[in-house]
């Protein structure tokens, strides 16, 4: 489709080029470029690692290594060719290679990429605020690998083969890159071209069913085994303290988001109003009640730091556990064990209910 512009009296179609006639190459200037955009490509993702090779008896290396947000690793393959050569191949090599890795390696593997690049941070805690996990769920860490193929154009074969291993529940995007000369100025028309975006929407929901079918070997949490799960890490107290906080949200919120995997454990409840997603808080198997501070930040009222730190100071003072300033950026949690007293438990709920309350005011002005 060619790239047009447009002007009063006409369309003026933009002559397209190619990168290496622009002058860019594939790795100095396209990986790089792509590198510091990478939602442009591959959104929603963390680029793990550039040039990737850390496996034994191989000297072949990943463009991009990246995570998604659901903790999946995603192979990511750049080409400046006019047909993408056999990149699906090399990638699915790659995606084999990788699909053992486990979170610390991953940890590992980033530091050294943050470190090459001479980027602040520590690799774990930007991959946990990341996957937004209060602790690494390694249940749940890279149980399958994605692939991006980006390049100018692709091959007739290439496609097939995609579309072909996409059917069979590999999941393959395809990102074409293609360049436009406008005077000196190089234009660059991104589409994603496999799948079509009209139809990723259901592949994801068809794919996310399957993982959490296998990440529990075909079952998900849900109140039973959840409340069984905490009475036998927590105590008979404990369980009916977190059987009251479901109960709670049963009739007060607008539904759950249970976890998966054998340690992960959790329910989130979770509110909606309009395009806001409020989540309230986090029942779960290892840490007790969660208050998702980082999650209530986005969203007013408690955007605003003084709304968080006066919540954070009337759970303290119930439960006599302090939650730092540092915490309100985070995900604190109070041990079930603080809220054995019905009275502690009911000032709590209190807590949550004006949480509520706050939310319902803010959406209604």
């Amino acid at each position: 489709m060619p790239l047009f512009e447009i002007t009063k009296d006409a369309f003026h179609p933009l002559p397209p080029t190619t990168f290496a006639e622009a002058g860019l190459r594939e790795r100095d200037d396209l990986q790089r470029l792509l590198r510091d955009h990478i939602d442009h490509i591959a959104p929603g993702t963390l680029v793990l690692s550039e040039e990737f090779g850390e496996w034994d008896q191989s000297q072949r290396r990943i463009d991009l290594l990246l995570l998604d947000a659901d903790a999946n690793l995603v192979v990511c393959e750049l080409k400046r060719t006019l047909d993408g050569g056999a990149m699906e191949l090399q990638a699915l090599r790659y995606a084999a290679m990788v699909s053992t890795m486990t979170f610390d390696q991953a940890v590992n593997i980033h530091q050294r990429y943050l470190d090459k690049r001479a980027i602040p941070g520590e690799a774990r805690s930007r991959i946990l605020s990341f996957l937004q996990w209060d602790l690494p769920y390694e249940d749940d860490f890279a149980q399958d690998v994605r692939i991006v193929l980006a390049s100018a154009d692709f091959s007739k074969e290439l496609t097939t083969a995609v579309l072909w291993l996409n059917d069979r529940g590999l999941e393959i995007r395809c990102v074409r890159l293609q360049p436009y000369a406008d005077g000196e100025r190089v234009l660059v028309d991104v589409q994603q071209v496999i799948p079509l975006p009209e139809a990723e929407e259901f592949r994801v929901r068809v794919r996310e069913k399957a993982v959490r079918s296998r990440a529990t070997g075909g079952q998900v949490w849900d109140a039973i085994r959840l409340l069984s799960a905490i009475e036998e890490a927590h105590g008979v107290d404990g369980a009916q303290v977190a059987q009251k906080l479901i109960e709670w949200g049963a009739q007060n919120l607008d539904d759950f988001w249970w976890g998966s995997g054998a340690k992960n454990g959790k329910c989130v409840g979770r509110m909606f109003r309009g395009d806001r997603k409020y989540l309230l808080y986090r029942v779960t198997l290892q840490r007790g009640v969660v208050i998702p501070f980082q999650d209530l930040a986005k969203h007013p009222p408690f955007d605003n730091f003084s709304r968080r730190r006066d919540i954070a100071d009337r759970i303290s003072a119930i439960t006599q556990v302090p939650i730092s300033d540092r915490e309100l950026e985070g995900l604190p949690a109070t041990p079930y064990e603080a809220l054995t007293d019905a009275a502690k438990l009911e000032a709590y709920l209190r807590v949550l209910q004006d949480l509520v309350g706050a939310i319902e005011v803010t959406c209604a002005e």
